[in-house]
């Protein structure tokens, strides 16, 4: 009896799982951005018949009366031997209707690009074009033209001597001796000089004028001293970017720990350099039990799961947005209209059918040991056939044995007595 109610149980649901595979397909094929509004709506209706069936199976499918599928059979037991208590417990209180399976988890982290960060290099500052540059009139000779770099005279002339090849001369000078600190593009001659930083910071570019007699003009664009067109080129520059080091997420042993429902707890450790590499940990150590995906725009890894998700260790509060998160909903909310909606309705599928694969394996579990019992009491029965025919009935080859030995004992003392009786006879007859 007990094999034949999971027989009926197991095939029930094996069409209850062609239903919701199918409606994973559908929702498959909704997801896709060529679908029309009115085409999802078309695949929603046989979506809707298909759930309507499910909750048809889960409601009807019965054994003698009793309903085998919608919980209300709770624990069945089967009783196995002939004394009290000789019985096999199966729980069937799990429903398969739509309104009590496809409950979804969806566990999510704070944005992990906040959490790490990647090494980038330095974008260099770069100046303004010098424009034209117009060497300063003077009639004095001790009047002198200065021209620097962050602070660092690089040029340092009369201004009768402060043409723009010599400014050239003595910038192209100072660059080379950067090493690689400084570089340039054009010329002061060719009225298009752009200095560069490479490591970023902050360029400060500045000229100064000396009237002979100690009095400075450092003022960009005036009459005394020499100029340039673009007003620009003097000043500070603060278009570039520092080179930033890379800080990685460390998690040590005991940091993090994911647990999926009733299953161990697994731990996430390591040095991640960028959040994929965050994500390829996170699923490795899910293995099959959930799946982890990534929005890269938000950074936010969610992990979605068929059961409750428990987050644990040093550093939950600061990877997670929580520690418990809860599974919700069920098939009776899942329609394909939309993207989003049929992108819900294939997660929501996937936690149903991981319901219908374990009541699915219950059934089969529970028949494989029925039959293991009916096999040994089999065995009981026969072995104790034997000792009873061994204590009632006679020994067949033990007598057979015995009448044997007999038969051969008289059939020789019938021999001998007969040549016992010959031996007067062959006397009496010499006599004759």
């Amino acid at each position: 009896d007990g094999i034949s109610l999971s027989q009926t149980g197991e095939g029930a649901l094996g069409e209850l799982t062609n239903n919701l595979q199918r409606i994973r397909e559908l929702a498959v094929q909704s997801a896709n951005a060529t679908n029309s509004a009115s085409d999802r709506a078309a695949l929603n209706q046989e979506v809707q018949q298909r759930l309507a069936e499910i909750d048809r199976i889960a409601t009807q499918t019965s054994f003698n009366g009793q309903n085998i599928l919608d919980g209300s059979f709770g624990n069945a037991s089967f009783q196995v031997g002939a004394n009290v208590g000789e019985a096999i417990t199966l729980n069937l209180d799990a429903s398969m209707r739509q309104g009590d399976i496809g409950a979804v988890a969806t566990a999510t982290t704070n944005d992990i690009g906040g959490l790490i960060t990647d090494a980038s290099d330095a974008v260099a500052t770069t100046s303004a074009s010098s424009g034209e540059y117009t060497q300063a009139a003077s009639d004095n000779a001790a009047d002198a033209f200065q021209f620097s770099i962050d602070g660092v005279v690089v040029s340092d002339r009369l201004v009768a001597d402060a043409t723009a090849a010599n400014l050239d001369a003595d910038i192209d000078a100072f660059i080379s001796g950067s090493g690689g600190a400084y570089s340039s593009t054009g010329s002061v001659a060719g009225d298009d000089l752009v200095i560069s930083k490479a490591d970023g910071t902050d360029l400060v570019l500045a000229r100064s004028f000396s009237d002979g007699v100690g009095s400075t003009d450092a003022a960009a664009g005036t009459t005394s001293g020499g100029t340039f067109a673009e007003a620009s080129f003097i000043g500070t520059s603060t278009n570039g970017t520092e080179a930033v080091a890379a800080d990685p997420l460390v998690l040590g042993a005991g940091d993090l720990t994911i647990q999926i429902g009733e299953t161990d707890a697994v731990a996430v450790e390591g040095t991640f350099n960028s959040a994929d590499e965050f994500l390829t940990a996170v699923n490795q150590a899910l293995g099959n039990n959930a799946t982890a995906t990534l929005d890269s725009d938000t950074g936010v890894l969610s992990i979605v799961s068929g059961d409750d998700v428990t987050i644990g260790g040093a550093e939950a509060a600061t990877v997670f947005s929580a520690t418990e998160f809860g599974a919700a909903g069920s098939l009776e909310t899942v329609n394909v209209s939309t993207v989003a909606a049929a992108n819900e309705a294939i997660q929501r599928i996937d936690s149903a059918l991981g319901s219908v694969s374990d009541l699915r394996s219950t059934f089969g579990a529970i028949q494989n040991r029925l039959e293991s019992t009916i096999a040994n009491l089999s065995s009981v029965v026969e072995n104790l056939s034997a000792s009873r025919s061994r204590i009632m009935d006679t020994d067949f080859a033990a007598e057979t044995a015995s009448l044997t030995r007999a038969q051969v004992l008289q059939q020789a003392g019938v021999a001998m007595l007969a040549q016992a009786n010959a031996a007067p006879q062959n006397v009496l007859s010499l006599l004759r």
